[in-house]
């Protein structure tokens, strides 16, 4: 009974520690322990959907922010919900060119390779680097290479079939290696100020 009462203490202690990531013995910052919450997770959603709308057509910018967010997403919300920020960030993109301009298709034709390349970063920081706790530079650097070759790769194709100009490949070549490294030395930076703030 007593090894029962035991193992039961243990799997609640499990729990609590990881509904509750940014505990604090200070009551004011465990108060704001909500990474495992829907407001946390609506926030990020949000935060990542709105970035293409307020600095429309600075790829470099964007693109970096949006990384960064997706690194922040795999590594601090639990389950499934970081494979939602994936998603987010393109179709904002599209819908930021319809309202405000210019709008390409060409976009849209590549939406699932950049949707994948996305995957690829939440994946490799999720499984690699919050999981196996890799080193966070080694999957950034390997994460990024393959989300930016994936996108090239694929554009290249649609390129040679004719469906996208050449002129669109730079732009989905060293342009998303770039951000996609630069979003991860954002994304370490803040998750080290998080880390002194709240304790993660």
């Amino acid at each position: 009974m007593q090894l029962v009462l035991m193992a039961e203490k243990t799997r609640r202690k499990k729990i609590n520690r990881e509904i509750d990531v940014f505990q604090s013995d200070n009551p004011v910052l465990g108060a704001l322990g909500f990474v495992n919450s829907s407001a946390f997770f609506a926030s990020m959603l949000l935060f990542i959907f709105a970035v293409p709308f307020f600095v429309p057509g600075a790829q470099l910018v964007t693109g970096t922010i949006v990384n960064a967010t997706l690194v922040v997403g795999a590594v601090l919300l639990k389950g499934e919900k970081p494979y939602y920020l994936v998603f987010l960030p393109a179709v904002a993109q599209i819908a930021s060119g319809l309202l405000f301009g210019p709008f390409s298709i060409f976009l849209a034709y590549l939406l699932p390779f950049i949707w994948l390349g996305n995957a690829v970063i939440v994946y490799a920081f999720k499984e690699y680097h919050a999981g196996r706790k890799i080193n966070f530079f080694a999957v950034l650097a390997g994460s990024a290479a393959l989300k930016a070759a994936l996108i090239f790769g694929f554009a290249m194709l649609l390129s040679n079939f004719g469906l996208v100009p050449q002129a669109i490949l730079s732009a989905m070549g060293a342009l998303q290696l770039a951000t996609a490294v630069a979003g991860g030395v954002l994304a370490y930076f803040a998750l080290a100020f998080m880390k002194k703030i709240y304790g993660i």
